[in-house]
């Protein structure tokens, strides 16, 4: 489309959108039918710019104009093409560069304004704004803390030097790096998958193993845009609440290296429950003590309001004494959180037709685990036997649970098993009676 008559269809498009493009605010435009509400903040907050060029301007515009259908926000947009052609110039200064709409977000609301965007603007390219933090790599979605109405304390520089009283997300804290710091030492991959992985470390300020996780942009993207970096950052949010309890994994750290984000995490000595069941001669009466405390484990998701989503053998680590660490929260989300998710899992430990969000999800889990610990021949000869181009089917008539469960564990896998929305503290009683027993 030739300049001129991108113009135009800007112009009718702000028309169509109520935006006042000719009441002389140099290069911004605002809505009609409400003044901008910087005026109802203090002088100093957040907010956030969202980044375009000539080449998406009419795209990210419409995409946000449908977006504000359902969101009430106030902001400013670039009154015309030409300014937008002026301003990515540094015709108004470096800082401004690439800032094509300015949001005011209700201050409490900042983080999850920010994630909603970078849902919306995922994959889009743009340029990047020099003054401000890119929000999860996103090249359309930035932030920062600085002047609001009037800078009458002369303070804000442009420069990512003002912080707020108070740090409401874990992305303003993370530094960027353009090399891994050298106090991480990588040892080997245990996970490499192209745009992420995962290695075993070493901190060498303190000499403590550590696991690396990173992953670049639009790695492993579902239907709903959400990618590995998402699923990261998520698991931090998640760890970071639950860091006062000994069954989950530790967060130490988070980073940026250019365009991947890291997460560092405690390392947990011990054996994964797949390890072994697969090399160790495991008793019935250990196997249901590990299962316990598992369940101890999944109480306290509950009380926290998380759904975990991903349990496999793999994932719980086993130590000593047979306490348990559920590690990889990529999957786990909170039960309040009104965004929608694809279905997460591990074959043979999730219902693929089940489409519900509930804590029935891990309950369902639990269940399969419950069987495969107590009879693992079965799933180890159908994970070896299994083909990578199987379909869902397949590997759900390859993992039928035929061979019979005790008849006081039987009682409690059927329970499991049919979406329950879990009693743990009952459960926990069911398994306390089993261990006594024998």
């Amino acid at each position: 489309m030739k300049k001129s008559e991108l113009t135009i269809v800007y112009n009718k498009l702000l028309s169509v959108n109520h935006i006042n493009n000719k009441n002389g605010n140099g290069p911004w435009a605002f809505p009609y039918y409400k003044e901008s509400s910087k005026v109802m903040f203090s002088h100093y907050g957040w907010k956030i710019h969202i980044s375009a060029t000539l080449v998406n301007a009419l795209y990210i515009a419409q995409l946000f104009f449908d977006f504000l259908k359902n969101s009430n926000l106030d902001f400013k947009i670039i009154s015309s093409i030409p300014e937008l052609e002026k301003i990515n110039s540094s015709n108004y200064g470096v800082s401004q560069v690439g800032k094509f709409i300015t949001i005011y977000p209700p201050q409490d609301k900042i983080y999850s304004i920010l994630k909603k965007l970078n849902k919306l603007f995922k994959g889009i390219q743009s340029l990047k704004i020099p003054s401000d933090y890119q929000f999860l790599q996103n090249q359309c979605v930035f932030y920062r803390y600085g002047t609001l109405t009037y800078d009458y304390l002369q303070i804000d520089f442009r420069n990512k030097t003002m912080m707020p009283q108070k740090l409401p997300f874990i992305d303003f804290t993370r530094k960027r790096y353009h090399l891994l710091p050298k106090y991480y030492l990588i040892i080997r991959p245990l996970i490499q998958k192209g745009g992420a992985g995962t290695y075993l470390g070493l901190d060498l300020s303190n000499k403590h193993k550590i696991i690396l996780r990173y992953s670049i942009p639009l790695y492993d993207i579902d239907e709903f845009n959400i990618d590995k970096i998402d699923r990261l950052n998520s698991s931090q949010d998640i760890l970071t609440d639950l860091e006062r309890y000994s069954e989950f994994e530790k967060v130490l750290d988070s980073f940026y290296v250019n365009d991947a984000l890291f997460l560092i995490t405690k390392f947990v000595e011990g054996k994964n429950l797949y390890q072994i069941l697969k090399n160790e001669c495991v008793s019935l009466h250990r196997k249901i003590k590990i299962f316990k405390n598992i369940l101890y484990a999944f109480k306290i998701l509950k009380k926290e309001g998380i759904i975990y989503r991903d349990l496999s053998l793999k994932n719980i680590i086993v130590t000593d004494e047979d306490s348990i660490v559920l590690i990889d929260f990529e999957y786990a989300i909170s039960i309040t959180s009104n965004q929608v998710y694809s279905q997460a899992g591990t074959y043979g430990f999730y219902d693929h037709q089940y489409k519900k969000l509930d804590y029935s999800v891990d309950s369902f889990s639990l269940g399969s685990l419950l069987y495969y610990m107590i009879n693992f021949k079965e799933y180890f000869e159908y994970e070896n036997n299994m083909n990578v181009s199987a379909t869902i089917d397949d590997i759900e008539k390859r993992i039928k649970k035929t061979t019979p469960l005790p008849k006081n564990i039987q009682k409690i896998y059927l329970y499991l098993n049919h979406h329950n929305d879990p009693n743990y503290n009952s459960l926990i009683k069911l398994v306390d009676n089993i261990i006594t027993e024998q």
